[in-house]
């Protein structure tokens, strides 16, 4: 598993919290994108299971519209940092391993606190 990235910044109105990078399929891990859509410049990207802290969330375009519920999601997570937005849906809220049969229900979903809504940038 890859080191937690150390950098966190907590915002008045809310605390950071973390989130696990997905690791059940190929291709494993995520992007890191400049805006919250998948339209969005890659700006970097984060190792299958790394742990990475996000300060808020907004709705945007669905990246993996075709994926079962909940992995359907149209939520975009915030750096901490305030540098990159990730995808909902490429994350989970425990480390996961890989599954080469590919049969795997898709982990135990990431937090998305209502209270941690931000205003569309």
């Amino acid at each position: 598993m890859a080191s937690p990235v150390t950098k966190t910044f907590t915002p008045a109105d809310i605390s950071a919290y973390e989130h696990s990078w997905g690791d059940l399929w190929q291709p494993v891990g995520t992007r890191k994108l400049d805006q919250p859509t998948a339209l969005g410049n890659k700006i970097g990207g984060f190792a299958p299971n790394e742990i990475i802290s996000v300060d808020g969330w907004v709705h945007g375009t669905p990246i993996n519209a075709h994926n079962q519920p909940p992995f359907d999601s149209d939520i975009w997570l915030r750096l901490s940092d305030r540098i990159g937005w990730v995808a909902w849906t490429a994350t989970r809220g425990v480390p996961t391993p890989p599954d080469p049969t590919n049969l795997a229900d898709g982990g135990t979903p990431a937090p998305a606190p209502a209270a941690c809504a931000v205003p569309q940038p």
